[in-house]
């Protein structure tokens, strides 16, 4: 947020929460209780979903060239559980629990392709990601074929699903009904489809080609030094060389000018002979095709090649169960083979949804020992680990009987002689409390001090001494050794925007007048339709009005 200093000219601008306020106006009944359903008003102190993210070298964007990390470095951390001052606990750093790799990364990416038998003059493509989203770009036709325009489209991102629209080339008009189309991406990184004009509905077509130049990269295996390749027309096989590129990766070329054919296959020569199947991209440019040691999928980037030796998503569902998704289908005991866990192992795996071949791209499987959401879990497929996301647990009924805390002492509790302060953050590792003096934005931490974590998740640490109008804000550490800075959820005052928090005399700023609300017996007692008037006041200066919908 764009902080403008001179907003505020003239006062010295420390604000009373309207949470404090409302606190005192609404009654203990539905304030004081912390649960992890309400996790999204805690948000800034557990920061779960957001820091418990996969820390893996294999990032949403990027993911590791070579999957043959051996060696994992260990997470370690001291905890020190009293008040002294921290020294650089800003600074500190967590080793990192994720195997790491110096090799090459590649970009995910999705190739789509799309036939349009119609007007490309008029009409051109509009693309966008679904599953993930990702935002939507118009494209230009990359020539035409027998059947009409065509497109070979690179979007980011390893999509699971694509949305397609039709649309006027300098407008918005859209052709067919104008609804929203949707492909679904095969497994080989590629959703390729067929329109006609005037028609939401995909073509029932199947391509001839008379010409295709293929550039093979080949993954996994030195002893593949050349592979055939043949075509649905022609069954004779013929060899091409594969020679290794700097990444590693064994490259071979080919070319089918002048035959007519609808399918390529090509089979390596050496230990894995695994046939492949596949169709060259549209046009006269080069189809690149990737492939994986005993893999019988032709993939059409890199990153779809490489995605089924690392898991899609890993997330703890309790104490010990876990979900995850693979990038390829495969029955339960073909994911328990090749499963991994740091300091655990699996004992049970069943398949989520699975088709009539008892595979799926989903599986629930129950460890043998409890997760400790204070270290860094991980699991993986072929020594690629990704760290257990535990956004979905702390959403849990389990995560609430453990961490519950009803206690209506959160946040800072001024005296004069004394200031004791509490913050719930179950998640976190380790917790450092930031005072500030003077209280600007700006200004550097004045003192730190290491907070101790006590039962249900609280950490606490009691200040000395008066510490009136001091800000303050949490540096917090998670079990996959992600850090974060916020302010305090519970703040009964906050600086400029709401950048930190700060300690105030509670019973000293409240309303002399201030009648408290009845309990309610209901949560949902609480709306009203009509608008309330909360009197914030700006300590030293003004009291400004702010009016809130309830």
């Amino acid at each position: 947020m764009y902080k403008n200093k001179n907003r505020y000219r003239g006062s010295k601008c420390v604000f009373v929460c309207a949470s404090a306020i409302l606190s005192l106006w609404l009654g203990a009944t539905w304030t004081n209780n912390v649960k992890a359903a309400e996790v999204d008003a805690n948000q800034a102190a557990n920061n779960t979903e957001q820091t418990q993210q996969n820390t893996n070298p294999a990032t949403a964007n990027n993911q590791d060239k070579t999957k043959d990390v051996d060696n994992q470095a260990t997470l370690t951390a001291n905890e020190q559980n009293n008040a002294q001052p921290a020294a650089n606990a800003e600074g500190s750093n967590s080793a990192s629990a994720t195997p790491q790799s110096d090799t090459k990364t590649v970009k995910n990416t999705t190739k789509v392709v799309v036939h349009y038998q119609g007007d490309g003059t008029k009409w051109v493509p509009y693309v966008w990601g679904k599953n993930p989203n990702s935002t939507g770009v118009q494209y230009n036709w990359d020539g035409q074929d027998n059947y009409g325009y065509y497109a070979n489209i690179t979007v980011d991102n390893d999509e699971q699903e694509v949305g397609v629209l039709i649309k006027g080339t300098d407008s918005w008009d859209k052709d067919g009904t104008g609804a929203d189309r949707s492909l679904t991406v095969d497994d080989n990184g590629k959703a390729e489809v067929w329109y006609k004009e005037g028609s939401d509905d995909s073509q029932d077509v199947t391509p001839s080609y008379n010409s295709a130049k293929i550039k093979v990269h080949y993954h996994g295996n030195a002893d593949a030094t050349s592979l055939n390749y043949w075509t649905d027309t022609d069954q004779s096989k013929k060899t091409v060389s594969l020679s290794k590129e700097d990444d590693d990766d064994e490259i071979g070329d080919f070319d089918l000018t002048g035959q007519t054919f609808s399918k390529i296959y090509v089979s390596p020569i050496g230990s894995d002979t695994e046939t492949r199947e596949f169709t060259p991209l549209p046009g006269d440019g080069t189809t690149d095709i990737y492939l994986v040691n005993k893999d019988t999928t032709a993939y059409y980037t890199p990153s779809f090649a490489l995605a089924p030796e690392s898991l899609a998503s890993a997330s703890m569902e309790s104490t010990n169960i876990v979900d995850i998704k693979t990038a390829k289908k495969m029955t339960a005991d073909e994911a328990k083979a090749i499963l991994q866990m740091n300091d655990n192992k699996v004992v049970d795996i069943s398949a989520v949804d699975a088709d009539q071949d008892g595979k799926s791209k989903e599986f629930k499987i129950t460890t043998a020992k409890a997760l400790d959401i204070l270290t860094n879990n991980q699991i993986g497929i072929y020594n690629n680990f990704r760290s257990i996301d535990i956004g979905k647990y702390v959403r849990s009924d389990e995560f609430d009987a453990q961490y519950y805390y009803g206690g209506d002492d959160l946040g800072a509790t001024y005296t004069q002689a004394q200031t004791q302060i509490k913050l719930w953050a179950p998640t976190a590792k380790k917790v450092v409390l930031n005072l500030y003096s003077p209280s600007d934005n700006d200004s550097a931490a004045t003192k730190t001090f290491v907070m101790t974590r006590g039962d249900k998740g609280v950490w606490s640490v009691s200040l000395p001494g008066d510490y009136k109008n001091w800000a303050y804000d949490y540096s917090l550490t998670f079990g996959d050794g992600s850090e974060t800075k916020s302010n305090d959820p519970y703040s009964k005052a906050v600086t400029i925007n709401g950048d930190r928090s700060v300690i105030e005399d509670y019973d000293a700023i409240k309303p002399d007048d201030f009648n408290r609300m009845p309990s309610f017996s209901s949560p949902t007692d609480a709306i009203s339709m009509k608008p309330a008037f909360v009197t914030l006041r700006v300590i030293q200066t003004q009291v400004l009005k702010i009016k809130v919908n309830i």
